[in-house]
């Protein structure tokens, strides 16, 4: 099986999307206070940038294809504002 009979149009119609999922470019302060993270977006991103905790999904079509690092809401729920 080929790994381009894998790919998604979105992280949202990746057969492996969990609630909470969501990559960094759709990001939004009304995200961040539905999972009760208390940090700015700018903030909040460059903490992100710098976890390991994500899956890579191939998104895309038409033979434009790219890896996009999706993460997931409750792996940072406990943090505080700095």
């Amino acid at each position: 099986m080929s790994l381009f009979n894998d790919y998604s149009n979105s992280h949202f119609s990746d057969r492996n999307y969990k609630d909470g999922d969501f990559v960094l470019s759709c990001l939004c302060k009304r995200d961040l206070e539905k999972y009760n993270i208390n940090m700015k977006v700018k903030d909040f991103k460059n903490y992100v940038k710098k976890s390991r905790n994500y899956k890579i999904i191939l998104t895309g079509g038409g033979l434009n294809y790219r890896k996009t690092k999706v993460y997931n809401f409750y792996n940072f729920q406990n943090l505080k504002n700095k």
